[in-house]
């Protein structure tokens, strides 16, 4: 009888293992690879060591998706040969520690999209979108401007979805100190010709103009009046900005604008051109403006019903889209903008620095959206002790015992994120304790406001996840304090981060990260990916 054949002959194997690359890859499970990776690079806090493939089984959405998560291949619960396959060591480095959790997290690398793309065509086609999606021409000088036009960008335009840039040098240094640093106290450098305004805006308008299917954009414009007969801009040669007034009120098919005046104009933004910038623009999502004049008197003080004069709250309150509004140190809001009918359902408000905003108004405003309203961040309210404290008539208390008496508690079921800088006690804050569904509290410390008061918040807030608490210079918070306050929240499994006011740094006027901690953007991945 002949012997059988044996697979371990010489004790060696005669069966060969091929290691799969990434280039044999269908073209499905690359499409997965990449989608997962961009996500780890945009939400890096939201993924720890083992939560990419928790989130894939949990349920997360992916784009496109019509079929049931068991029936799709990509979407079910993966096997250990598909996470082989993805083999993410590749594409991620771990992390320090926290002190929650002994488990290194892992993020992505910054070129893990670039590295990609570089394995073969076929990746290449599927990064190309998501590496051109944004173009931040903030820090870009002449020549890298022109180099961008003529290069790379006549063939990737149409991925463009979100263009940011400011064309003023002094707006540019104050959001990035190393430009500062660079060009030095000669005022000459800034009007060299790399730098040179009117060039740059020219060759920034050229670039728009190639990005026909942007859908945000984030700019500095220094406004000007508009024709008193007609309502139309009025075009200053002299003003670099003038020529993007037309174009941009072109772009109908944005949903996000933010909008900034340089810091050296003179001019802030009225309510009248704002109209006319986005008046054919239905579909905007998030209205972002910095410094807007009013067109009425400040009438808080009057106590029958006033309509709402302001034109800019009128036309925001027609968009059926609308979800989110920023608005900082703008005068145009008051609480005649609670006293009308919003079509859109907002779900994220920011007000920073806006003088006519007191809590009555803030408090009817916020709760109009009750049903819809997610984030809510207000900053620098205004605050003057004497006004506060004192009699403002000899039956009537003043604003601080409106506060303490819980006048204006809100109920805000959907509420999740929660942000509030001031000078006020904590018993602003408590106003909103009815709203149980909150898991993120930021909160700037000022004097009034205890270590006791901090330990306390958990109890009104059963949901809550993350408390971020700012130390105010004028705190007189303990270093001992601090340190019972973090192994309380750690005890309780609440991620507590402090952070000294002196450390901070906004690098740009709104912040730049719309995509607050807590609250999902609507501009996010997904709304790109039927085009």
């Amino acid at each position: 009888m002949a012997a059988s054949p044996s697979l371990a002959n010489d004790n060696k194997s005669n069966v060969q293992r091929t290691k799969t690359s990434l280039s044999h890859l269908p073209y499905e499970v690359k499409q997965c690879i990449v989608y997962w990776v961009d996500r780890f690079q945009k939400e890096p806090h939201r993924f720890g060591s083992d939560s990419l493939l928790d989130q894939i089984a949990g349920g997360i959405n992916h784009p496109g998706k019509t079929e049931s998560r068991n029936n799709h291949p990509l979407l079910a619960p993966p096997s250990a040969q598909l996470t082989n396959l993805l083999n993410m060591h590749r594409f991620f480095h771990t992390t320090s520690t926290t002190n929650n959790d002994n488990k290194p997290s892992i993020r992505p690398q910054c070129n893990s999209i670039l590295a990609l793309c570089l394995v073969d065509r076929m990746f290449y086609d599927i990064c190309r979108p998501l590496i051109w999606q944004t173009l931040d021409l903030e820090q870009f000088h002449l020549s890298k401007l022109r180099s961008l036009r003529t290069g790379g960008l006549t063939r990737n335009a149409e991925y463009v979805r979100k263009m940011s840039w400011r064309i003023s040098v002094h707006e540019l240094e104050a959001l990035w100190p190393d430009l500062r640093e660079e060009l030095g106290a000669n005022d000459e450098a800034r009007k060299g010709q790399d730098w040179d305004e009117s060039s740059r805006s020219t060759e920034i308008l050229a670039i728009l103009e190639m990005c026909t299917k942007v859908t945000s954009l984030d700019l500095d414009l220094r406004p000007t009046e508009l024709d008193k007969q007609t309502g139309e801009f009025t075009i200053d040669e002299t003003e670099t900005t003038s020529k993007f007034f037309y174009p941009i009120s072109r772009l109908t098919q944005l949903t996000s604008i933010a909008l900034t005046t340089p810091l050296l104009a003179n001019n802030s933004f009225t309510e009248q051109f704002l109209v006319r910038l986005i008046r054919d623009m239905s579909e905007l999502q998030s209205f972002k403006c910095y410094g807007t004049d009013s067109v009425t008197p400040d009438l808080e003080g009057f106590s029958w019903p006033l309509p709402c004069g302001s034109p800019l709250g009128l036309h925001l309150s027609e968009l059926t889209s609308l979800k989110e509004l920023y608005l900082q140190q703008s005068d145009c809001f008051d609480f005649t903008w609670s006293k009308i009918e919003w079509a859109g359902n907002l779900e994220k408000l920011t007000f920073d620095g806006c003088t006519r905003n007191p809590l009555r108004t803030l408090h009817a405003f916020c709760q109009k959206f009750s049903t819809s309203l997610r984030y809510l961040k207000l900053d620098y309210l205004e605050y003057e002790k004497d006004v506060y404290t004192t009699l403002l008539e000899p039956t009537r208390d003043g604003p601080l015992s409106e506060i303490k008496s819980g006048q204006y508690r809100l109920d805000l079921p959907e509420l999740t994120t929660l942000s509030i800088t001031t000078e006020l006690p904590i018993d602003l804050l408590l106003n909103f304790r009815d709203c149980k569904n909150i898991k993120s509290i930021e909160l700037a410390m000022n004097p009034s406001i205890s270590a006791e008061q901090i330990r306390e918040l958990p109890c009104f807030w059963p949901k809550l996840e993350k408390l971020k608490i700012t130390i105010n210079t004028k705190s007189d918070l303990a270093r001992c304090q601090i340190t019972a306050l973090k192994m309380t929240y750690w005890g309780k499994g609440i991620e507590l981060e402090i952070e000294d006011e002196d450390e901070q740094y906004n690098s740009a006027r709104f912040g730049h990260a719309y995509e607050d901690d807590g609250y999902d953007s609507y501009d996010s991945y997904h709304d790109d990916d039927s085009d």
